[in-house]
């Protein structure tokens, strides 16, 4: 049986113009159609997958590299409080990170684009600038703290500019008691 539309456009025909109810490929062929294009979208979607974490990877190896100059100056590196993610130009971060007295603390940024300009501050409960010292390097920056009273301190880290819509980021901290003492 026939829909209606079938049954008019089988009298509406052209001469000589068959009438056709299926695909023209074969079903094999319809099969490897399908097939072909899922496998070419997986692919697809692995590739722009992949350098988004390498971005991230490569955004903590600079963080690293900024801080190293710091580990040989007797800081211990902790890089199980490592911070990372991805930000436009002009927006900013706040990590929440408590500091404790006895220690000086070094705070350093790197991202995976060479032609960014970051910046990193550290901020009271209070929003006052506390850091001892900050620098900024194109892609890299350092915020020192001296011996601050045991507390919740805020650092804020920021994109000033960069050629990437949106630039990986990482910061790392390392700390060193004040005074050869013990740190608590």
């Amino acid at each position: 049986m026939r829909s209606t539309f079938s049954s008019w456009a089988a009298s509406h025909k052209l001469p000589g113009t068959p009438v056709r109810n299926r695909c023209q490929f074969p079903r094999w062929r319809r099969l490897f159609l399908v097939e072909g294009t899922l496998s070419f979208v997986s692919v697809l979607a692995l590739l722009t997958a992949t350098p988004a974490l390498a971005s991230l990877d490569d955004a903590i190896v600079s963080a690293l590299q900024t801080i190293e100059q710091y580990a040989q100056g007797g800081y211990t590196v902790h890089e199980e409080d490592e911070w990372g993610g991805d930000l436009g130009v002009k927006e900013s971060k706040v990590i929440p990170h408590t500091l404790l007295q006895g220690n000086e603390y070094w705070f350093c940024l790197g991202t995976d684009v060479q032609n960014s300009r970051v910046a990193i501050h550290v901020y009271n409960d209070q929003g006052k600038l506390v850091e001892a010292t900050a620098w900024q390097d194109g892609s890299h920056a350092g915020a020192k703290m001296l011996n601050p009273p045991t507390a919740s301190y805020y650092i804020v880290i920021k994109i000033n500019a960069s050629p990437a819509v949106r630039t990986h980021w990482a910061m790392v901290y390392g700390s060193k008691p004040v005074g050869g003492r013990k740190a608590l």
